[in-house]
């Protein structure tokens, strides 16, 4: 991971290797002093380029949102729109599971790239003819639940981290261990929900809540339609 002590410190390498080490190990290990470390640099020559930590974390989310970036490629509908921004904000918590608790926490870091993928959002959002409260709620919305069915997704994934163990041999391996500590015919529908094979595909129920959550917003917009 070592950066080329011959390369010049840029603010473009600092936070490219910060986000390297976060992806790798966690976002409190990509520490100014670690980060200097592995570009083979002095810690105060990051602070010429960088004010403090929290200006890197912020540059680090602010990268992400860049990188996936909401695209157009043939959008023709708000919903449509809505399903860009959603799979492209579940593949970098994914990709990327250390910026999920800085967006729970506290919000996305309102970064250039990261307005630029919200004024997006809303010009996508603007066909529907709601009150532009509206429109924001409704990005909020779904934004907060790509969220949290990332959180789970990845929890999941951490989870079932065993060597030779594959995610549903442990999704098994889990029920089974329930089973064992928890009378569960006192819980007759959770213990048929619990034997599903899908119970813990959490990218599924990703699929599914989009679906749901924006065929309800369709609703709305017909309503209003009426109004």
């Amino acid at each position: 991971m070592a950066g080329d002590a011959k390369s010049p410190l840029t603010v473009e390498r600092i936070v490219a290797m910060a986000i390297a080490i976060a992806d790798n190990e966690g976002l409190e290990a990509a520490s100014m002093r670690r980060v200097a470390a592995e570009l083979r640099s002095g810690v105060m020559s990051l602070y010429r380029h960088v004010a403090n930590h929290e200006d890197l974390v912020h540059r680090m989310c602010d990268r992400l949102a860049i990188q996936y970036g909401y695209r157009d490629h043939g959008i023709s509908s708000w919903r449509n729109g809505l399903i860009e921004m959603s799979q492209r904000d579940w593949e970098m918590y994914i990709d990327h599971p250390w910026i999920l608790p800085i967006t729970v926490a506290s919000g996305p870091y309102l970064g250039p790239n990261t307005l630029a993928n919200y004024e997006w959002a809303c010009r996508q959002m603007e066909a529907t003819g709601l009150p532009l409260i509206e429109q924001h709620q409704i990005i909020m919305a779904v934004s907060g639940f790509v969220a949290g069915m990332a959180i789970f997704e990845n929890n999941s994934r951490r989870a079932s981290l065993q060597p030779g163990l594959a995610p549903e041999e442990w999704a098994a391996q889990e029920r089974g261990s329930l089973a064992r500590h928890t009378d569960l015919e006192r819980y007759p529908l959770f213990s048929r929900v619990l034997l599903h094979p899908d119970a813990t595909n959490f990218e599924k129920f990703f699929d599914f809540g989009l679906r749901s959550l924006l065929d309800g917003v369709e609703a709305r917009v017909r309503g209003s339609d009426l109004e």
